[in-house]
C-alpha cells in the first residue's frame, strides 16, 4: 500500500482508542447533601414506554351493541356518500377504534348503553341520510335522538375515563389521554377550566355541554364565568346560556330561527345561511351558489357557475400542477 501511494505519502496509523476507565462497584456519590436512599429510584419522565397507556387500553372482541352504534356513526354515512356520489365506498379513517373504546367502556360497568335509544337513533339517522345533501354535511349533525345514549353510573369522587361515565350533572375533572379523572360537580365562576379530548364522546359524537358541563356557567378563556344576561357584551353563544345566543356581540334572548334577522352565520340555525339580512334555508342539489355556506352540501363551481350538490370525494390536484 505504501509503495503504491508513495507520491501521496503513507497514511498515518490511527491512534489507539483510549482505554476504558475501570469499572467500579462502589456506590455513586450524589452531590445533593442528601443520602442516596432518599432519592427516587426512577426519575419522572423516564418510565418505560409500556407503562404509559391510554385511558381505554386493550383490544377486546367488539360488543354487538357497540359495533351497531359505531357502524351507524362511521360506516353508514360513508356508504350513503358512495351511493349519492356514485363512487366506491371508503373505509373510516380510524376503522375499529370506536367499537374498541365503546366495548371497553361497557366492560368497565361504569356506564350503560341504551339499546332502545340506539334503535331510535339508527332509524332517524338512516331517514336523515336519505337526503344526499345531508350526507357528511358539516351542518347536519346526528339527529337529536342520537344524544344521551349513555348513562353513567359513577357518583362524585368516582374514577372516570370519560364524562359519560359520570352521573348526569357531573364532569370528569383531571381527565387526560393517559390519565383518568374524578367525577366532580361543575366548577364555580373563577375556577380554571380547560378543554379536554374525551375519546368516548368524540367517537360516538356525544355532546357534553348539557348533561356534563365543566362550569356552573360558561368556560371562557380557560376560566369559568357566570352566564351573561341579555344585552351584555359577548363573543360566544355559550356565554349567554343554553337558551340564548350572542348576536352582534350582545346576548339576545332565544335561539336562532329561520326568518329571524341576521348579520352573520352565527345568528342563524346551523343548517341555515344569512342572506340579505335574514336567516334562510340552505340550497339543495341544483340550486345556484357561489359559496359552500349557501348549500346544505357543498357549492360545486364550474365554468357555467356554481350549483349546490352533495359532499363528494374530489381528486386532489396540487397547486403547482395548474398551467399558468
Amino acid at each position: 500500500m505504501c509503495v503504491a501511494l508513495f507520491l501521496l505519502g503513507c497514511p498515518k496509523p490511527l491512534p489507539a482508542p483510549p482505554s476504558s476507565p475501570p469499572t467500579s462497584t462502589a456506590p455513586t456519590t450524589v452531590p445533593t447533601g442528601k443520602p442516596t436512599d432518599e432519592l427516587p429510584t426512577t426519575v419522572q419522565g423516564t418510565e418505560p414506554a409500556d407503562d404509559i397507556k391510554p385511558v381505554y387500553a386493550g383490544n377486546p372482541a367488539p360488543d354487538p351493541l357497540a359495533q351497531r352504534l359505531c357502524d351507524l356513526v362511521d360506516l353508514v354515512p360513508l356508504e350513503r356518500q358512495a351511493a349519492c356520489c356514485q363512487t366506491p365506498p371508503v373505509a373510516p379513517v380510524f376503522k375499529g377504534e370506536c367499537a374498541r373504546i365503546v366495548t371497553l367502556a361497557l366492560q368497565g360497568k361504569r356506564l350503560t348503553l341504551d339499546a332502545a335509544k340506539v334503535a331510535v337513533c339508527e332509524a332517524d339517522t338512516r331517514k336523515q341520510l336519505e337526503d344526499c345533501d345531508r350526507v357528511l354535511s358539516p351542518v347536519s349533525p346526528l339527529p337529536v335522538s342520537c344524544q344521551g345514549l349513555f348513562q353513567g353510573t359513577l357518583g362524585a369522587g368516582g374514577a372516570c375515563r370519560s364524562d359519560l361515565e359520570c352521573l348526569s350533572g357531573l364532569t370528569c375533572v383531571g381527565l387526560g389521554p393517559t390519565d383518568p379523572g374524578k367525577c366532580s360537580k361543575p366548577a364555580p365562576a373563577g375556577a380554571p377550566c380547560h378543554p379536554v379530548v374525551d375519546p368516548l364522546a368524540v367517537y360516538t359524537k356525544q355532546s357534553l355541554d348539557e348533561d356534563h358541563p365543566s362550569c356552573t356557567g360558561a368556560c371562557n378563556r380557560n376560566q369559568c364565568a357566570d352566564l351573561l344576561s341579555p344585552g351584555a357584551a359577548c363573543v360566544f353563544d355559550s356565554q349567554c346560556g343554553p337558551k340564548n345566543r350572542c348576536s352582534a356581540k350582545k346576548c339576545v334572548a332565544g335561539r336562532p330561527a329561520l326568518g329571524s334577522p341576521c348579520t352573520s352565520l352565527g345568528d342563524c340555525p346551523l343548517d341555515a345561511t344569512c342572506a340579505n339580512g335574514v336567516c334562510a334555508a340552505r340550497g339543495k342539489t341544483g340550486a345556484t351558489c357561489t359559496r359552500d355556506d349557501q348549500c346544505l352540501g357543498e357549492c360545486e363551481l364550474s365554468a357555467g357557475g356554481g350549483r349546490c350538490g352533495p359532499r363528494c370525494p374530489h381528486a386532489f390536484v396540487p397547486v403547482f400542477s395548474h398551467p399558468r
